[in-house]
């Protein structure tokens, strides 16, 4: 039966209510919707009434996709459901079927009504009940993969030696004889099975990937190793395996070396290290203690071994990439010898010093030595020229952050008063105290406190008589001591989150003070002997000072002022304020602000005006503009598209805003848009030239198109509604997508189009399947599918094939990395 296209939207609108079309990969329908060719009919009714039986019946376990050109469904997936025993008999209906993803459920038998599957090549059965395959599957004669592992079957049946199988996989299985009908298999690809070498592997000279499992003797055959096409060696819990034959030397086109739980590997042969692989895998070989000098890998990673030292031999090979975790190393010395090391972990270990040494490889650019036992950050780390401070990992150790570090370099400093300042504070107030030392001249410049404990400031900092930077924050200090007067030096001082109830007079006599950050303080009033004090950054919002004070009008040279509750601004702001560049406040009322022509910065916090006036146009030199918990804004003005310079819009926490005006697609040099509880929010402007849109608590079910008709190249949606990525491929320049928590089910084959895509992050969602097309984009880099409710059988059928040195980090299931991933 036909029907037309205008009969097709009116069912669509239907099954949108009962999540059908939203939660399947419905690619037909969804593309026939979109792109409006309304002269086009859509064929089979009948198969959308039974996806939509389906998806009633197992809701987020099914999941299928559509040919529009065919009209037909060619993919099903329906995993994960424990008490599925039987394959639902309405699946025999799509005659058509090329692909069926039918793992990790409980399935006991393959019924004959497979064989209606004329045209399939697909069948993922694997982590089932199945205890036979039926000879009547070789009907379905276009199989080019099958999957039938972690299965009870006991053999295969030689009826199936007519299929063009090219992946094959048996591993834990009750398979104990190698299966003879695998010979007829000439064009394999792929093959895993248990293996006791019965067979010469050699014979299939097209396999690229093999996967060996339970081999029982101390050395494999040399046969496996003339495979000259073979990239993928995965060699799984071997128990009695020792090492391998030096032929492995022959892998030439070799690109991964994965051995697990080989609990008895001793050693590598030296013709390994003729190899250029991309990854080695060492997982659980706990005797393995060398390796061949001078190995060329990418990536070589080890996990849970009980290593009390690395390996011989790792020191000294060309490796990018080192991570060794759950392990038992204590020292590391020698690591400098590893001069082509970029990444480094050496996580959940016995680790107690990082060595000096380590500051001699000028290319590392990651290190993690979370969860051992380093007391000690070694300042070396900072002479890793490529090195942040965000990418040093140190999380769970029982080191301190400066004191042991500086004490250590104690004898830098010529006198001894400040050395034992130094060290009477870290005992008192713990590794927090952050000092910073002017090594050239000796002396301590600054000190920072992050203690609630301190509620005096501490006599010990009488010794530093050089102090430039003094800070306290968020700790319980309500007084100023006169001998704070002493640091005649001092340009910076901070109070923040202190009970402070007044400013002495006496700071007037801080001739070098610029920088004063009283916010979130007691303080009520500035005293009038502040005023000759050279002050050009002054910091008062969050106390109690809820006017404005007359003193400021004294600092002509003022280039940043933050300041509390104000009804307005005072009508002479901008002729007294002509050097003011950053200005942050809590308003009642806009007024006057347009009057500050000299603003850069301009951060308004919890005002209470619904919109911002026309005259914000004047302020021309703007560049960033932020409205921060402003509840009740809910539109901006269309003059905002006159700000030229805007080059960030930030909008947090403004619950009632409803959308931007169509206006600020003028706005050519705005880099980033940032909303926040965007409840209401429910219009972006089209074509936007913008590079960073953040998005978080919007209530769409869908991307709006005008985002991705836009030139963004970093998106993040956060805590959203969104269902279905349908036209994220149209976003050509996107580079960094953040889609978490959410309710994404889908994602579209047309994500392959996305060829600069590097980041994706779409953990906490609803996704139970990966389609192949993600793990085809070039430019990938991290992929993050955590908290969703995909199987890693799936993960790892898709990723089998995947190159090493193109995706480095993939996250799956709560937050773990996948073990066959690279991770940077």
């Amino acid at each position: 039966m036909n029907i037309s296209f205008r009969t097709l939207g009116k069912k669509i609108l239907e099954i949108i209510t009962t999540k059908f079309l939203i939660f399947g990969i419905l690619l037909g329908p969804i593309a026939l919707y979109n792109s409006c060719e309304k002269d086009k009919e859509f064929e089979n009714e009948f198969e959308l009434s039974i996806l939509h039986e389906l998806d009633d019946q197992f809701g987020y376990s099914f999941r299928y996709s559509f040919d529009e050109e065919k009209e037909n469904v060619v993919s099903i997936v329906l995993v994960g459901d424990s008490t599925l025993t039987e394959i639902p008999e309405q699946i025999f209906n799509f005659h058509k079927l090329e692909k069926l993803y039918i793992s990790n459920n409980a399935i006991k038998n393959i019924p004959y009504a497979i064989t209606n599957f004329k045209n399939l090549k697909v069948l993922h059965i694997d982590n089932n009940q199945l205890k036979e395959i039926p000879d009547y599957l070789a009907l379905c004669d276009k199989i080019e993969s099958l999957y039938v592992n972690d299965n009870p079957i006991d053999k295969l049946p030689q009826e199936l030696k007519t299929l063009p199988l090219k992946k094959i996989c048996l591993e834990n299985t009750n398979i104990a004889e190698y299966p003879t009908v695998l010979n007829y298999f000439n064009s394999l690809q792929l093959l895993s099975l248990n293996y006791q070498g019965q067979k010469d592997i050699s014979d299939f000279s097209e396999l690229q990937q093999l996967h060996l499992y339970n081999y029982q003797g101390k050395i494999l055959p040399d046969n496996i190793f003339k495979l000259k096409k073979l990239k993928v060696l995965s060699i799984d819990n071997c128990p009695h395996l020792e090492t391998l034959p030096n032929t492995v030397g022959e892998l030439a086109s070799l690109e991964q070396l994965l051995i697990t739980k080989c609990t008895n590997l001793k050693s590598l042969p030296e013709r390994t290290a003729k190899l250029k692989l991309g990854l080695l895998k060492l997982d659980q070989c706990h005797r393995l203690s060398n390796i061949p000098d001078n190995m060329k890998v990418g990536k070589i990673e080890a996990n849970h071994v009980n290593w009390t030292s690395i390996p011989a031999g790792i020191f000294n090979s060309n490796v990018i990439n080192l991570k060794i975790t759950h392990h038992q190393i204590r020292d590391i010395s020698g690591i400098e010898a590893m001069y082509t090391l970029k990444y480094l972990t050496l996580s959940n270990g016995l680790i107690e010093s990082i060595p000096d040494e380590i500051g001699q490889l000028k290319d590392l650019e990651y290190v993690n030595f979370d969860h051992n036992q380093i007391i000690i950050k070694n300042i070396a780390l900072y002479n890793c020229l490529k090195l942040e401070d965000e990418s040093i990992h140190l999380e769970g150790n029982p080191y301190e952050d400066y004191p042991k570090t500086y004490l250590t370099l104690g004898d830098d400093i010529e006198f001894y008063n400040e050395r034992k300042a130094i060290e009477n504070l870290y005992i008192k107030y713990g590794p927090k105290t952050q000092i910073a030392i002017d090594f050239e001249n000796h002396h301590v410049y600054g000190v920072t406190f992050h203690s609630d404990t301190i509620s005096k400031v501490p006599e010990e900092l009488k010794a530093f008589k050089n102090m430039k930077d003094l800070a306290f924050m968020e700790g319980n200090i309500e007084e100023i001591p006169s001998f704070v007067a002493g640091f005649k030096e001092l340009s910076s001082m901070s109070f923040y989150k202190n009970p402070l109830k007044r400013i002495p007079d006496f700071i007037s006599g801080l001739k070098k003070l610029s920088d004063l950050d009283l916010s979130y303080t007691s303080v009520r009033t500035l005293p009038n002997s502040m005023k000759d004090l050279p002050i050009k950054k002054i910091t008062l919002i969050g106390s109690n000072i809820n006017h404005f004070p007359k003193v400021l009008y004294f600092y002509k040279s003022l280039e940043y002022l933050s300041i509390g509750y104000l009804k307005k601004l005072p009508a002479d702001v901008g002729s007294s304020f002509r050097e003011l560049q950053w200005l942050e406040a809590k308003l009642g009322s806009y007024e006057n602000i347009h009057k500050i022509k000299s603003l850069f910065d301009l951060h308004l916090k919890e005002c209470t005006p619904r919109t911002f006036p026309d005259n914000i146009k004047e302020l021309q030199k703007l560049e960033e503009l932020a409205f921060i918990s402003c509840k009740r804004l809910t539109e901006l003005p269309h003059s905002t598209w006159k700000l030229k310079n805007l080059q960030n819009l930030l909008l947090i926490g403004c619950e009632s805003l409803k959308g931007l005006p169509e206006s600020l697609v003028g706005l050519k040099r705005l880099q980033e848009i940032r909303i926040t509880k965007g409840y209401n929010f429910n219009y972006f402007p089209s074509r936007m030239t913008l590079s960073h849109l953040s998005l978080e608590g919007v209530r769409w079910k869908r991307i709006p198109e005008s985002i991705l008709r836009s030139s963004v190249s970093k998106l993040e949606i956060t805590n959203h509604q969104i269902e279905s990525l349908s036209g994220l491929e149209r976003m050509r320049n996107l580079e960094y997508c953040n889609l978490s928590h959410g309710k994404v089910f889908n994602i579209d084959e047309k994500i392959k189009r996305l060829k600069t895509l590097k980041y994706l992050d779409l953990s906490h969602n609803n996704l139970v399947f990966l389609p192949q097309e993600l793990f085809s984009l070039p430019q990938l880099r991290e992929l993050d599918v955590s908290y969703n409710r995909i199987q890693s059988e799936d993960l790892r059928g898709k990723m089998i094939s995947l190159n090493y040195d193109d995706i480095m980090n993939i996250k799956y299931k709560g937050g773990k990395n996948f073990e066959h991933i690279a991770e940077y």
